[in-house]
């Protein structure tokens, strides 16, 4: 699209619409594409495929745009640069991405839609269900608070927190219940999965006070970590469309194993490198259903097969 080289499909729904983003020819420092770590610096489109035909969505007035994801209704969300000022908070320094003033929108019927903001130089969208309410954060005014988001039907709603500073929301379901996080009031370096439905904020607690929790969905094939430093959630996605990840657990080197209990993997995932290491097919198949997974000191590997009957539990050993 424009000449470009380089594109990332990032959704596709039952009607063979494809979304997603690419590149043209242009040169941009703050190219949006660079969000994921990769290193072309040439600006960023968002795009609908379908047919054959692959369209520009334009942009929110900034030079950049990038979708992630659709419904079945054909409605698409994602976020776009708004204007050429730039934004301290929407970046990730990791990665030398440097970002302008960023809107979250919808597309739909042809028309590109600014959901709103809540006053701050960074907003972004992160997940779209069937009823077409959209989710994500937005910074206040200063960017020194970030609460979490819900937009429906031209509605941008503060979905508020218990009194903490920062607050994500990220997954929502086809009623209109709402999972995310929240810091904790009087302790911002603690964050606690979190519930928001029906007017209500529930914190899901933590095994141990000082300890940290997210939501963990398992309708999609990404991992996630949060950097403690600055909160920001980074998502990773993994190459199989119908991985599904249940559980987690660290390595001693710093590597992560996880079970795909829809395919029946244990897999192995760099989340320095943001990439798959190697899955293996479990002892019970691809119906063995792996679930819940511990690893010792020594680094072997232990997890349950919740599909095979009587349950088994399998020992891994990476050596």
């Amino acid at each position: 699209m424009g000449g470009g080289y380089n594109s990332l499909a990032r959704g596709v729904n039952s009607n063979g619409v494809v979304v997603g983003l690419s590149t043209t020819l242009v040169s941009d420092s703050n190219a949006m594409i660079m969000s994921f770590g990769l290193p072309y610096a040439f600006q960023t489109r968002a795009f609908r495929w379908k047919n054959g035909y692959i369209r520009d969505l334009g942009t929110l007035g900034g030079p950049d745009a990038m979708v992630l994801g659709v419904n079945e209704s054909g409605q698409i969300f994602g976020n776009s640069y708004t204007n050429f000022d730039s934004s301290p908070v929407c970046g990730v320094p990791d990665f030398g991405f440097d970002a302008l003033m960023t809107g979250a929108f919808l597309w739909q019927n042809g028309k590109m839609t600014n959901l709103g903001s809540f006053g701050g130089t960074c907003t972004n969208a992160i997940a779209l269900n069937n009823r077409g309410q959209v989710v994500g954060y937005s910074f206040l005014a200063g960017d020194a608070v970030f609460h979490p988001f819900r937009w429906e039907r031209g509605k941008f709603v503060d979905l508020g927190t218990l009194g903490g500073k920062q607050g994500v929301a990220q997954h929502p379901n086809e009623v209109g219940d709402i999972v995310g996080w929240q810091s904790l009031a009087g302790n911002e370096n603690v964050i606690h999965a979190t519930l928001w439905s029906h007017g209500q904020i529930t914190d899901l607690g933590a095994f141990e006070p000082d300890q940290c929790s997210v939501p963990f969905a398992i309708g999609t094939n990404k991992l996630a970590s949060i950097d403690p430093s600055t909160m920001k959630v980074r998502e990773y996605t993994l190459p199989e469309a119908g991985a599904r990840p249940r559980r987690i657990a660290l390595a001693p080197d710093g590597t992560i194993y996880y079970t795909d209990f829809a395919r029946g993997y244990l897999g192995h995932f760099d989340p320095l490198g943001g990439k798959l290491l190697k899955e293996w097919l479990s002892p019970g198949g691809s119906e063995s259903e792996p679930y819940g997974i511990a690893i010792t000191n020594e680094g072997e590997v232990w997890y349950s097969e919740s599909g095979v009957k009587p349950n088994t539990l399998v020992r891994f050993d990476p050596k």
